[in-house]
């Protein structure tokens, strides 16, 4: 029993609590905790909006490729958007941080 307690106290978020942790919320600074949170969720918002225009604009110019030369295009058009986007996927998962493998 003592093993659950811990667990609901110190481990498990609460909706009462707006999915804070007990030990969070009386104990520590709430406030500081969903300021933080608010401040992740608007990072994840942005990094999400720069992966679908990044991925966008990788598809922009596989049309654009299609029009110069189609016969090239329809026979290295899945290695090149897997170049492509995995160059971008590669160069955003490094730590968070804007680094290029």
């Amino acid at each position: 029993m003592t093993r659950w307690g811990d667990y609901y106290n110190h481990e498990r978020p609460h909706s009462a609590l707006d999915y804070l942790r007990p030990v969070n919320y009386y104990r520590g600074d709430p406030a500081a905790r969903l300021a933080e949170r608010k401040q992740k969720l608007a990072q994840a918002l942005e990094t999400r909006k720069q992966y679908w225009q990044a991925y966008a604009n990788v598809n922009e110019l596989l049309r654009a490729l299609s029009g110069i030369a189609p016969t090239i295009y329809t026979e290295s058009l899945p290695l090149l958007h897997n170049l492509l986007t995995s160059s971008w996927y590669t160069w955003k998962r490094v730590g968070g941080k804007p680094t290029q493998i």
